[in-house]
Formats: C-alpha cells, structure tokens, sequence
C-alpha cells in the first residue's frame, strides 16, 4: 500500500512540478519590440482623409493613454516610442497635444483640424489659433489637414517650403476668398497626395510631378 502511494504522489509530481517551477510568461513579460508591435495593432486606425478622422483619433489616443496606466513599463515603453506621438490635432486637449510634440522625437508630424462645428462652442479653437499653437513644429509637418471656416492666412502654412510635407488636404468651408498661392513656395516635389477645395494656387510645368492622387474642389485653379 505505501508502494502505491508513493507512486501516486510521484506521478502527481511529475504533472504539476513543471507548472509550478516554469510559470508561462504573461504579456507584460514579453520583449519590448514584440510589446510595442502589439501595442500598436491594438490601437485604431485613422484615415485622416475621411471626416471620421477625428473621432477616431480621440478613440485612439484615448486607448493608447489607458495602456499607459497599465504598468510602469509599459508606460515607460509608450512615452519612449516616438511613432505613438505623431499626430496633432485640434480634436485633442491641448495637453496631449504638447505631449505626442515632446514625445515624438524629431519624427515628421500630421496636423489634424478636422470639422470644427462654427457656433457649437466659444471655447473651441480657431484655425487660426491652432495653427499658431502648432507653428514652432511646420519644418515636421508630413500631413496637413484643415477645415477652414475663417479668415486664416494660408499663405504662412501653404506658401512657405515644407520639405517633409507629403500629403495636403484643405477645404474651405467658409468660402472665404484667397489670393492665389505659390504652393510651399514652389518646393513641391515631395508632395504625393493633394486635395483642395476653396483654395487657389498658381500653376506651373512640373508642379506634381510625383503626385499619386490630386483633387480640385470649387474654385480651385
């Protein structure tokens, strides 16, 4: 009988010690890289070309900040990823805002002022003033997306060269009429996607001559 209960506690042994002695590694133990990748693909995507965008880019970074609070490392892994920082946008508390600029590194930025409602609310911000907000960051700016409803001067952020800038989407709700602009100052040959509506530019040989996709609304010319 003390045989047989020997052999039984052994072969219990066998099965659970290697359990104990080994636990499975949990998510938060996995290797950075691998983390950062999966942190990544959990957040939604944002085409900021659809009016969509700023919905859900506040649902974006609205997950990205509750995986922050997660552990100290992964907060330490998501302050110090740069790529989780690089969009900046009107629909986002100013204090975000001036976070993803610090934390972004020197990575090239996406400049969101998407649909601001005129009338809804004193306290949101002009184009005009969040532009002025984000001006210091222009030599980053990789895409450029605004609605305009106001007398904003374009030519300070359209006419000037912005040599990392590839994508422009601008439209001008409020049909305010525009001088004509040189467009980034004549430096157009990393431009890849162009849409304007309400905005005139002036037109030359070889303006896009790396376009991939190009879109006039009224009074473009």
């Amino acid at each position: 009988m003390e045989v047989d209960i020997i052999q039984n506690e052994a072969a219990q042994d066998q099965v659970t010690a290697p359990w104990d002695a080994n636990p499975l590694p949990s998510i938060s133990q996995l290797p950075t890289e691998l983390l950062t990748g999966i942190i990544q693909l959990s957040l939604p995507e944002i085409d900021f070309k659809l009016h969509s965008a700023s919905f859900r880019l506040r649902s974006h970074m609205k997950r990205l900040y509750i995986m922050r609070s997660v552990t100290k490392r992964w907060q330490a892994i998501i302050e110090g990823t740069p790529s989780f920082w690089i969009t900046i946008a009107s629909a986002l508390p100013s204090d975000v805002n001036e976070a993803s600029v610090l934390r972004s590194s020197n990575l090239p930025l996406s400049i969101i002022y998407r649909d601001p409602r005129p009338g809804l609310s004193n306290d949101h911000l002009s184009a005009t003033e969040f532009l002025k907000l984000v001006q210091h960051t222009r030599p980053r700016w990789s895409s450029l997306v605004l609605d305009l409803y106001d007398n904003t001067d374009m030519s300070n952020y359209l006419g000037v060269p912005l040599p990392l800038l590839q994508t422009i989407i601008v439209g001008n709700g409020g049909r305010t009429r525009f001088e004509p602009l040189e467009l980034l100052g004549r430096d157009t040959s990393n431009l890849r996607f162009v849409e304007l509506s309400g905005i005139s530019i002036r037109w030359r040989m070889g303006l896009f001559v790396q376009l991939k996709c190009l879109k006039f609304g009224a009074t473009a010319s």
